[in-house]
């Protein structure tokens, strides 16, 4: 059963890439291939001992199906298909680059002690186990007066993934100066300085499949001096970061090798896995809550929910099952939402697709391009987990729409 998945997305993604060719649609079922071979490593090495690998027929066939809707939906978007793209959010743009430079540099000055501790093997171990019992990140505290405003660059912080899009978009169609493309590279690494400190190295994943992503969707439009820029720097910048994934998996294993080396294949073939044991045995006690799907809602208005985290805590103690692991984002509506839950974000993925996807024009705003980029990371990192199940990822993006909204700069359009 375990090998289903593998041959599944193998076919879907030989289909595609024989009609599509390499797009957007094409690297989303490479992904789900990825991590479908990982599960069967992680399966048969019986790496997490916590949680019964149960795997049979049912949830395999819902994971297959429903993804399916994930990925191919991806196949509407094609950037050659637009001639144009209208932009007039320079004065935004700008200060987005400069303000997620800013964060990222800050943080690592205001937090630079806390960020070598993390990669002490033991300090890692011990770090990770206070932030799992809820004791929190264990960061130098500074007085009140400075600490609210790093709290806040900490929640910004988490969303700079964006400025991966914005460093494609920059170099394919506004040539910026490599001043400001330096400016931007280091503020996408702001997410990566938050999982730093948060121990969470899925920020560091999360940046390569973006990244990744980011590729395939601009690569067709990109001239050549743009491509070689990118072949060169990009490989330097995911081999550092592919690095720091690896690293942090074996500090936080110690010396035991065995385990550490299982625990990188199991980072990608748990979702699977996960996800089957989740459907059959977890039944959420709190049915339908749409807390995932709307955190912000949650957090400020109705003030039942905290983080995604916090969440995965409260429903192990009610239900007695660990849900602090990976389920892929189908797992993680089961936890928010019990068995709709992966209906549910699916018929909600489909009908974002269809809004942002399917644009017939020859013309793309460049806010339209955006939200079709935020629409893609969706079935992306997905693989893993759904990336705006928290405030750090919905927040700022509603800030940065509600700034592009109110810029009135005149628009111009760029091929």
């Amino acid at each position: 059963m375990v090998y289903i998945p593998l041959i599944y997305f193998s076919i879907l993604f030989l289909y595609l890439m024989k009609k599509r060719g390499i797009s957007v649609c094409t690297y989303a079922a490479l992904l789900y291939v990825i991590t479908s071979a990982a599960s069967i490593l992680y399966y048969e090495s019986e790496a997490d001992t916590t949680l019964e690998s149960v795997v049979s027929l049912w949830p395999t066939i819902e994971y297959c199906v429903l993804l399916t809707f994930f990925i191919v939906p991806l196949s509407r978007f094609d950037i050659n298909k637009y001639k144009y793209v209208s932009f007039g959010e320079m004065t935004f743009l700008k200060g987005l680059i400069i303000t997620y430079a800013a964060i990222t540099v800050i943080l690592l000055l205001a937090y630079h002690d806390d960020l070598l501790m993390r990669f002490v093997a033991s300090e890692v171990r011990e770090t990770k186990y206070l932030i799992n019992q809820d004791y929190g990140l264990g960061l130098k505290s500074y007085p009140r007066l400075i600490q609210i405003p790093l709290n806040i660059l900490m929640l910004f912080g988490a969303s700079s993934f964006v400025m991966i899009f914005i460093i494609f978009f920059s170099l394919t169609y506004l040539h910026l100066s490599k001043s400001y493309i330096l400016l931007a590279v280091i503020g996408s690494f702001a997410s990566i300085v938050v999982g730093i400190l948060g121990m969470d190295r899925s920020k560091a994943f999360f940046w390569m499949i973006i990244a990744g992503l980011c590729v395939v969707m601009f690569w067709k439009k990109m001239d050549k001096s743009s491509k070689r820029g990118i072949t060169i720097g990009g490989s330097v910048l995911v081999s550092l970061v592919a690095t720091y994934f690896v690293f942090v998996t074996f500090n936080r294993f110690g010396q035991e090798q065995e385990e550490s080396s299982n625990a990188v294949v199991s980072y990608a073939g748990k979702p699977y896995v996960n996800f089957c044991y989740f459907e059959e045995r977890f039944h959420n006690p709190d049915g339908i809550t749409l807390k995932y799907l709307l955190p912000v809602t949650h957090i400020y208005i109705i003030k039942d929910y905290k983080n995604s985290i916090h969440n995965q805590q409260v429903m192990t103690r009610k239900t007695g099952i660990g849900c602090g692991t990976f389920y892929s984002v189908l797992g993680d509506f089961i936890v928010s939402d019990g068995l709709i839950g992966p209906f549910l974000i699916t018929i909600v993925f489909i009908i974002l697709s269809n809004v942002f996807l399917r644009k017939k024009d020859t013309v793309i705003s460049f806010r339209h391009l955006f939200v079709s980029f935020l629409v893609m990371t969706i079935p992306c990192v997905g693989v893993i987990t759904y990336l705006y199940n928290n405030q750090n990822t919905t927040l700022p993006i509603y800030v940065m729409l509600l700034l592009m909204t109110l810029s009135k700069n005149k628009k111009k359009l760029y091929l």
